[in-house]
This record gives C-alpha cells, sequence and structure tokens, in this order.
C-alpha cells in the first residue's frame, strides 16, 4: 500500500502516514499499532475517489443529431430537449439528451465532452448503457444522500443503476466542473453500478456479492474512502482503478493491494 511509485492510493497514505511519524515515535506500542490500523483502514488517508489519469485509448465515435424532445421527463424536471446519439466504432450506439435551455445558475457538460468520456469506457461498460442524460437541475435526492453518508450539502455528480441510464447532474455556475479524466473515471464508476446489479443481481446478500465481501476481507485495504461506504460502491471503486489505469505501472501497483478484488474482476469483468 505504502510502496506503489504512481497510483494515488499510495501517495496519499504516504502522505498520512509521514504527518504522524513525528507523534508515533512517542507514543507506546498499543497506541502505534492503532494508528497504523487506521492509516490502513480507516477513510481518513484514503483518497476520497480514485483519481489516477485514465490512461485507456480513446474509441472513435460520431455524433448524430439533435432530435427534438418535447416536455421531455428528466430527474426532478420536465424540460424541452434536444436527442443526441453518438455511434462507436465498436457498434455500440448510445442517446444523450441534454436541455434545451440550462438551468439558470448551474451549467454541465456539453454533449460533446461526454461522448468523448464515453468513448474511454471498455465495450463491456459501454454496451451496459441505454441513455445518458445531461440533468437540467440537481438531483432531487441529495438531502437524502447527505443524511446517510453524514455530509452536509453533499452533491450528485452521477447516478446509474440497473436500467442503464447514467444521469450527470449539473454544478453551481461558480463552481469548475471535473475535468476530461475525472470525468472518465466517474463515468466508469457508474457504470460499474450498472454491471454489478444487472451482472450479480440487486439482493447484495447473496451470490457474487457475497464472493466480493470475501475478497474485501481478504484485500483488507481499499482503494478509497468512498469504497468504504458498502459494498457496491466498493465494487465500483475498485473497477474504476482496474479500468482506468489498465496497461499503466498504476495497474501493477493496484493489483498488489487489492489482488483478490483484482482476481475477481479478471474472471467476472468481461
Amino acid at each position: 500500500m505504502l510502496a506503489g511509485a504512481t497510483n494515488k492510493l499510495s501517495q496519499s497514505v504516504r502522505t498520512a502516514l509521514g504527518a504522524q511519524l513525528p507523534t508515533l515515535q512517542t507514543q507506546s506500542e498499543g497506541d502505534q499499532t492503532r494508528a497504523l490500523q487506521a492509516v490502513i483502514t480507516g477513510g481518513g488517508a484514503l483518497p476520497y475517489l480514485v483519481t489516477d489519469t485514465v490512461s485507456t485509448p480513446q474509441v472513435e465515435h460520431t455524433l448524430s443529431g439533435p432530435t427534438a424532445r418535447k416536455g421531455f421527463a428528466f430527474d426532478g424536471k420536465t424540460a424541452d430537449a434536444n436527442e443526441w446519439v453518438v455511434k462507436f466504432k465498436d457498434g455500440v450506439s448510445i442517446p444523450i439528451v441534454a436541455p434545451k435551455a440550462p438551468t439558470p445558475g448551474f451549467h454541465n457538460h456539453t454533449v460533446q465532452e461526454t461522448a468523448d468520456a464515453l468513448g474511454a469506457l471498455p465495450k463491456a461498460s459501454r454496451q451496459l448503457i441505454t441513455r445518458v442524460l445531461l440533468n437540467p437541475v440537481t438531483n432531487p435526492q441529495d438531502p437524502f444522500w447527505a443524511g446517510q453518508y453524514r455530509t452536509p450539502n453533499f452533491h450528485s455528480y452521477m447516478t446509474a443503476g440497473a436500467a442503464g441510464v447514467v444521469t450527470i447532474y449539473p454544478d453551481k455556475a461558480s463552481a469548475p466542473l471535473p475535468g476530461a479524466s475525472d470525468m472518465k473515471g466517474r463515468v466508469v464508476h457508474e457504470t460499474g453500478h450498472t454491471w454489478a446489479y444487472k451482472t450479480w443481481g440487486e439482493d447484495k446478500t447473496k451470490g457474487k456479492w457475497l464472493d466480493w465481501k470475501k475478497a474485501m476481507d481478504k484485500d483488507r485495504v481499499s482503494v478509497s474512502g468512498y469504497a468504504l461506504a458498502d459494498v457496491a460502491e466498493d465494487v465500483s471503486e475498485t473497477l474504476v482503478a482496474y479500468v482506468t489505469t489498465k496497461g499503466s505501472p498504476a495497474n501493477d501497483e493496484y493489483r498488489k493491494i487489492v489482488p483478490n478484488r483484482f482476481s475477481m474482476l479478471d474472471t467476472e469483468y468481461r
């Protein structure tokens, strides 16, 4: 976990541990043990999200449209919209729906930025997506999740479920949107939910979900703080590390840190 030279998980944990070393040297063995266990298993030393630079090649694609959609039912608002279709060289096509007029005070990614992000996904993820919505308003469920995650002012960036609809929510006009690499990683995360629910089912108390929990127990550590939220988030965050760093030294390092989860993805994720 500490030795990785190119992945952001190792960098984050080293930084956290380095800040504690002067104090640790004056503590008892028991206190040192507890402090080191907190570094390894707690969220404080981990990066909040997996945000390693996406190294996967871009799949060529073209955009066609738009087709007008009158009174389209977005999440939390009905609005006139335009629908585009992005067609990828590997045969996958995905509709992207965007409001004709942005909501005052908010901004969102463009259709082209969205198509480019989808092009960084492996086909296994992309072919599960049935539609992408560039939502005109923030997630109506944000207050609920703020309570669940004990995070005041929680803001959803993207959501997705078993149906394969990826919704990208706007942010305040005063806040910068995530860059291209982070956007690609978040799309991988959300399609990870779709893939897991469609492949393993939505009951996380049986089947492959239990196998994943066993892999978590064996690995003992997680790739990000957000992965600690629950098993579904752990799957999606691990998948981000697995997919976006493929072919790079960081991928080899992650494989040493969470070998049991990566081994399971080798078999399951196709």
